[in-house]
């Protein structure tokens, strides 16, 4: 049996296993989507991309009601933040945000394109290869939609590039200018001019 935390009083406990029993086929001990998008939770819309990722907290596609309690217990956490007026407005973001920093990584990184700028100008990457900045930025960005590390049709990440990726980047850069250096000039001809 599922067990709420302390700060749900028994009147939402009630509401929310009654929820739940009507919902849920009696053969299993979760909901699915279907059911989902038929649950009066009235501290937050349910039908929202965001708010099932924060509810579905193993996110395998079903939902406990350990999960409902879980939201519960946070939108009476949150509920403490906000006004009455801004709260369903304000949980969502909150869901959001959530979504998008497990979505991204907890150890990504960001690195404003202000300092990608730099780094273009610095490496001269226009006058010798040939690659403008919106060129490079969206290069790098590409290489982090591939590695999962952000979404393209994020607007809010249309700023931003992964510092993994431009890690990446710089080390295949030196790398590369590692080898053609020693082809140049082979490291035993390096020691003898420090002889010199």
């Amino acid at each position: 049996m599922a067990s709420p935390g302390p700060q749900l009083n028994s009147t939402l406990q009630r509401s929310i296993r009654e929820e739940f029993d009507r919902l849920c086929s009696k053969d299993r001990k979760h909901l699915v989507l279907q059911e989902l998008l038929k649950l009066r939770f009235a501290q937050v819309p349910i039908a929202n991309l965001a708010v099932l990722w924060v509810l579905d907290r193993d996110h395998d596609g079903r939902v406990t009601m350990d999960d409902l309690f879980s939201l519960a217990e946070l939108c009476l956490q949150r509920s403490k933040l906000y006004q009455n007026f801004e709260f369903q407005a304000q949980m969502r973001g909150y869901c959001d945000g959530a979504k998008r920093f497990r979505r991204y990584g907890q150890h990504a990184s960001y690195v404003n394109i202000d300092i990608v700028e730099a780094l273009h100008h610095l490496l001269r990457l226009q006058e010798t290869n040939g690659l403008d900045f919106q060129s490079f930025v969206d290069l790098l960005q590409r290489a982090g939609e591939e590695k999962q590390l952000m979404d393209l049709s994020d607007e809010e990440m249309d700023d931003w590039v992964p510092l993994e990726v431009l890690q990446d980047f710089l080390g295949s850069m030196f790398g590369g200018m590692s080898r053609l250096m020693n082809d140049i000039w082979p490291a035993s001809e390096m020691t003898s001019l420090g002889e010199l």
